[in-house]
């Protein structure tokens, strides 16, 4: 899936124009459901005597996943699609549509992995900011609505 969905729509003038593309935002559920998945993450590294914060491409890969169980359509699915005959039993047309869904698929995967290493970037930041200037929360909503749940999972301990 993309990020963004266009359509032509008629104007005034009764000219076809692009419509707004509507861009991609984290709700609440997905925003307090990836806090919840990094904590899992560090609370299963601690446990294994690992540091959880060393390693960011298994950290982002194992939120990826977990989220893309309850939101397939934005973070992509856990497994590119098979084929359903060999390649060399596949008409052209067949061939064409299976090539197709991977590439839609692959690019939906990297953008989950996106979605998600620039979540952890941008929190991690105000966190930092926050945590420097003495505040509970940031100038954004989204610092000050999940405060508590980052803290509980930057301070977590086996």
């Amino acid at each position: 899936m993309a990020d963004s969905s266009k359509e032509n729509v008629q104007n005034d003038n009764g000219k076809e124009s692009k419509a707004k593309t509507e861009r991609w935002t984290w709700s609440d559920e997905k925003t307090e459901m990836f806090f919840l998945k990094m904590k899992a993450f560090k609370v299963q590294k601690l446990g294994e005597g690992i540091e959880w914060n060393s390693d960011k491409v298994a950290m982002v890969e194992h939120v990826r996943r977990k989220l893309a169980e309850k939101w397939p359509a934005d973070f992509g699915k856990d497994e590119i699609t098979r084929p359903l005959l060999s390649l060399d039993d596949m008409t052209k047309e067949e061939y064409q549509q299976y090539t197709e869904t991977r590439k839609i698929e692959r690019q939906t995967i990297a953008n989950g992995y996106r979605r998600v290493f620039n979540k952890l970037k941008t929190m991690k930041r105000k966190f930092a900011i926050d945590c420097k200037n003495n505040l509970r929360s940031g100038a954004g909503q989204v610092t000050a609505k999940f405060w508590q749940l980052y803290k509980r999972m930057m301070t977590a301990v086996v």
